[in-house]
Parts: C-alpha cells; sequence; structure tokens
C-alpha cells in the first residue's frame, strides 16, 4: 500500500511539473508561407519593394528585415521591432513608409 501511495506522489508531482512548464515555454509555431495573392496572413515588403517575405500562425520570429518599406497585418493582431520602437497593428492594417526612409524589423509577433 506503502508503495501504490509513493508511486501515485511521483505521478502527481511530474504531472504537475508538465502543467506548470508548458505555459512557460514560448510559441514557435509561426512559419513562413507563399505570398501568392492572399491577404489574411502577414507580409512584410522589404529590399526596396522587390522582394517580400509571408508568415501565418502565432509566434515569434527574430529574422532580420533591412530596408523594409511596407507591412500588412492580415488577418492578425501583430506586434514588431522597427528600428528600436516597438510598433502594434490591429488585423487589416496595413503601414508604409511615408518618409521614404526604410526601416529595418528586428523581430515580429504574432499574437
Amino acid at each position: 500500500m506503502e508503495r501504490s501511495l509513493k508511486r501515485f506522489a511521483v505521478g502527481v508531482i511530474a504531472t504537475g511539473v508538465v502543467v506548470v512548464a508548458l505555459p512557460i515555454s514560448s510559441a514557435a509555431a509561426i512559419n513562413s508561407t507563399p505570398c501568392d495573392s492572399r491577404t489574411d496572413i502577414v507580409k512584410v515588403t522589404y529590399n526596396n519593394g522587390a522582394s517580400s517575405f509571408c508568415m501565418a500562425n502565432a509566434g515569434v520570429t527574430n529574422r532580420q528585415f533591412s530596408n523594409v518599406t511596407g507591412v500588412a497585418s492580415g488577418n492578425n493582431k501583430i506586434r514588431f521591432v522597427s528600428n528600436g520602437r516597438t510598433i502594434s497593428m490591429d488585423k487589416w492594417q496595413k503601414k508604409g513608409i511615408l518618409d521614404g526612409t526604410p526601416q529595418r524589423i528586428t523581430r515580429l509577433r504574432i499574437l
């Protein structure tokens, strides 16, 4: 009986550790996807408008984008770091570079 109680206690503790550890890990489900003509995904236009990179699913990426000329959020709320400033966007928003100075994005999160 005492051995069964110890096994049960170890099982409960192990389950508790897993339950506590899961929320601590960061979400890494963000992935690249072909842009095509889709408007529901996050789209970063860079290299002075010559290149685009699209992403889907919640998560974060530290991918570097230089000479960014536009960001579209699609059907996502996003937050990104551009030239050291954190910028938030709601769903279906687009931001372009108005003053002609391309930006550098160093981190992007799909919420």
